[in-house]
């Protein structure tokens, strides 16, 4: 998604796209699960995020995507904390690499 970008090649639209795909809409998925999906009100539920093994080591994607799966981790921890007593439980997943073919950017 980003190429694999250093930070000193990294443009903002870039950064913008990845951090907005891998971590705003996870976000707003979260808050509309627990709101408008009811979780809250039901005392009840399990949120799955799908992170990566860059988003633990940092060392094996480019910057931006890199930081959007430590942005998720940190995201899905902190709900786990406040939730914790409600009911709900939050994780994420961490896959290593995966062989995809990668269309050019």
């Amino acid at each position: 998604m980003d190429a694999f970008e250093a930070i000193h090649n990294l443009k903002d639209t870039t950064w913008e796209r990845v951090m907005s795909v891998n971590t705003t809409v996870p976000m707003r998925l979260m808050r509309a699960t627990l709101t408008t999906g009811g979780m809250l009100e039901q005392k009840s539920g399990r949120i799955m995020n799908v992170a990566s093994e860059a988003g633990i080591s940092g060392a094996a994607a480019g910057i931006a995507y890199t930081a959007s799966k430590h942005a998720v981790i940190g995201m899905t921890k902190n709900a786990a904390f406040r939730y914790r007593h409600d009911g709900i439980r939050c994780n994420a997943i961490c896959p290593g690499g995966v062989a995809t073919i990668r269309p050019a950017i």
